[in-house]
């Protein structure tokens, strides 16, 4: 490795992101590969530009028997909700799911 790949450049930075922006996808490892970087110039590139690395999970399919499962959470909530009426505020819904033509994905925090 020559000291341009070792040190972050606006050359390095523009194939970093151009990689990201082409597939955003790419782990910081396979980005480094393909540009021959560090992982921490990769990593320091992408903060810089108030990015980060993430990672797509598969979300598992509902089977038949998921769908009881839902029901009776939801008719326990319902009553939750019915001898309290704060429970309902109290609780933490998230849905960071998102999907595409490749499936459908969960995005971990």
């Amino acid at each position: 490795m020559n000291w341009q790949q070792t040190t972050r450049t606006y050359g390095n930075e523009e194939a970093v992101l151009r990689l990201v922006e082409d597939n955003t996808s790419l782990s910081n490892r396979l980005i480094a590969q393909q540009v021959v970087f560090f992982q921490s110039i990769v990593r320091m590139t992408l903060a810089a530009n108030q990015m980060s690395a993430y990672h797509l999970h598969h979300v598992q399919l509902f089977q038949p028997e998921d769908y009881l499962i839902r029901r009776m959470f939801s008719t326990w909530f319902l009553l939750q909700s019915a001898t309290d009426s704060a429970f309902a505020a109290s609780v933490f819904f998230m849905d960071t799911a998102y999907f595409t033509r490749e499936g459908t994905f969960e995005n971990p925090l």
